[in-house]
């Protein structure tokens, strides 16, 4: 019995050990990963061919604000088109297509407004752009196109060519998901398993004792 008892407070410890330490990191600041897709509904090139229809997604690192639905976006994690991986850099600019805007989406579809070219952005005439070649490809979802407050989806890769657009006006928003995923922090890992071995060693140490008792 006494054995018995001694073990039953072991296993609390244990796990009282191991929760507080995979929840210590939850005080302090810590990313919102965040998982989206849009579905295009429309794809053409400047010869009017009509390749099989592409989703774009990926996953960004951001902040989801006080209303629990927006998210400002502080970088992308990973982004493909189809079965193209774009390739990301520290480096990698985010901007949007909206005039003074902050790179942002959202869970329901109500703000959307993020535009990345991988490879940087290229100057065209008096305009700026990705280089859908070889520079690498780029994506812009907005629902306020350059302040006129058309909804755009448009993506392009090098795989497609120089002239290809995904390109949806309006976008859909039945297109759209995103959802919060998770990651596991290093941090939290190694504080989940300092729980573990600590509540082990703890739960030998008694079960030790009470045997020589």
């Amino acid at each position: 019995m006494i054995i018995d008892r001694l073990q039953r407070r072991s296993l609390l410890a244990f796990l009282a050990v191991a929760v507080l330490g995979s929840l210590a990191p939850l005080g302090s600041a810590s990313a919102a990963f965040i998982e989206f897709s849009y579905a295009f509904e429309s794809e053409s090139d400047e010869s009017g061919s009509q390749p099989s229809s592409l989703v774009l997604s990926g996953i960004v690192d951001g902040t989801v604000g006080s209303d629990g639905d927006t998210v400002t976006i502080d970088s992308f994690v990973s982004a493909s088109l189809g079965a193209f991986d774009y390739s990301f850099s520290p480096a990698t600019d985010i901007r949007t297509g909206a005039f003074g805007g902050i790179p942002a989406l959202s869970f329901s579809g109500a703000v959307l407004d993020f535009w990345v070219c991988p490879g940087g952005f290229t100057p065209e005439e008096a305009d700026v752009d990705c280089d859908f070649g070889s520079g690498g490809g780029g994506f812009l979802i907005t629902n306020d196109f350059f302040g006129s407050g058309n909804a755009v989806a448009r993506a392009g890769a090098p795989v497609f060519g120089q002239n290809f657009r995904a390109f949806d006006r309006p976008l859909s928003l039945s297109s759209w998901s995103a959802r919060r995923v998770s990651v596991a922090e290093p941090g939290s890992l190694l504080l989940l398993l300092i729980g573990v071995a600590g509540g082990a060693a703890f739960a030998r140490k008694r079960t030790t004792a009470s045997l020589r008792d």
